[in-house]
């Protein structure tokens, strides 16, 4: 699997200023050789496979998130989330998701640049 463009040293920078637990909702079979790729590509403290578990229950501030639902889900438990777009997740028509983003409760972020800016860790922030 390719490495999304930004995201190695994105993650470099978020292990740096967080505790950084990659939770995801994979296979069980697929458990070890997603470790072994993750460990191989990106910096994190923790892993965490979700499929006994949601991710607004994991205890977490923050969550950047692909999916629409995990997404509003988190937010709506009281948690920030960041929307990273993708096809799946754009033209979205949905009364809660609108108020979660009007609140600020999640924010949506184009690529990783995004999402240090967002979490005020980019490298070129000019004072904001």
């Amino acid at each position: 699997m390719p490495v999304v463009s930004g995201s190695t040293s994105a993650m470099k920078q978020l292990h740096k200023a967080y505790h950084v637990v990659i939770a995801t909702n994979r296979p069980l079979e697929t458990q070890k050789s997603t470790i072994d790729w993750l460990k191989k590509h990106f910096e994190f403290h923790e892993f965490v496979n979700t499929r006994e578990v949601s991710k607004d229950k994991l205890g977490l501030d923050i969550l950047i998130d692909d999916n629409l639902n995990n997404v509003k889900m988190f937010a709506s438990s009281g948690g920030r989330a960041l929307l990273f777009s993708q096809p799946w997740n754009q033209n979205v028509e949905d009364k809660e998701f609108e108020e979660l983003v009007r609140m600020k409760r999640i924010i949506r972020c184009e690529n990783w640049k995004d999402v240090l800016k967002t979490l005020s860790l980019s490298k070129d922030r000019k004072g904001n």
